[in-house]
């Protein structure tokens, strides 16, 4: 009988043990999806922030070109006023024939 209230407190330690383990996998399995819940967070604000500046940068250098040319056409035409007058005459009849539709 003895050995028999033995091999009952042992499986009842194990028990014990086995909740133990268990309880430390769940809170450690519980901190490690926190962890990596933060991380995909964290990361994903990063690439927010790269796509935000790359657009940023994209829209100031077409931004940039386009006054850049706008001002070249003003020049052009103050240089060359009636140069100019001709070619845009010209590209307007050209459109005027490509789009016509008799």
């Amino acid at each position: 009988m003895k050995e028999v209230d033995k091999l009952k407190k042992d499986l009842d330690s194990l028990r014990k043990d086995m909740k133990d383990v268990t309880s430390s996998v769940r809170d450690l399995t519980v901190s490690r999806a926190s962890g990596a819940k933060e991380k995909v967070w964290k990361t994903a604000s990063d690439i927010e922030d790269r796509a935000t500046k790359y657009a940023t940068d994209a829209y100031d250098n077409v931004r940039d070109s386009g006054e850049k040319y706008l001002n070249m056409g003003r020049e052009q035409i103050q240089n060359r006023p009636i140069t100019s007058a001709a070619w845009i005459f010209a590209a307007g009849f050209l459109l005027g024939k490509l789009f016509d539709r008799r």
